[in-house]
């Protein structure tokens, strides 16, 4: 999909500059399309899925992962997609000393409080990380009767 990024001038060594793909360049997606839930489905990853598979598994084309992290804002999938469950504790085991160590407390609405808040309980490290990892496992997925048009869009945006 580079091959559709403009070119532009850089200079690696602050003297000679080469043409490289600007592949730097975004493309938002508009709110209106974002909004407009007609247009697409809402999807829950499993454990062991890659915005390469899903693609594959509803457009038939791997190589078109990038309108699933296009619609989803995610930018870096291996910090925004959710994590499988082994690598979630791997993460966990690397970020943490002790993922079951307490990170925050909570009310019993869910609002971080203070340890000594009337009714307040612990939330461990792991269960922290679960919730932000889960918080990523629904994405938006575009309909496939959509996605020519969206390539086309995309396609102009990119080359202003």
């Amino acid at each position: 999909m580079f091959e559709k990024f403009p070119k532009t001038l850089y200079s690696f060594d602050g003297r000679n500059a080469v043409l490289i793909t600007d592949f730097m360049r975004r493309v938002a997606v508009p709110r209106s399309v974002k909004e407009n839930l007609s247009l697409y489905e809402l999807y829950d990853i499993v454990d062991g899925d890659t915005p390469e598979i899903v693609a594959d598994k509803v457009y038939q084309s791997p190589h078109l992962h990038w309108i699933i992290l296009t619609l989803n804002e995610i930018i870096d999938p291996r910090f925004d997609w959710c994590l499988s469950q082994e690598n979630l504790v791997a993460m966990c085991q690397h970020k943490y000393e002790n993922i079951y160590g307490t990170h925050h407390f909570e009310d019993e609405v869910g609002m971080v409080v203070d340890s000594d808040y009337p009714g307040a309980y612990p939330v461990s490290n792991f269960e922290y990380e679960d919730q932000q990892n889960e918080a990523k496992r629904r994405i938006r997925i575009l309909s496939p009767q959509f996605v020519s048009e969206f390539i086309k869009q995309f396609e102009n945006e990119i080359s202003k």
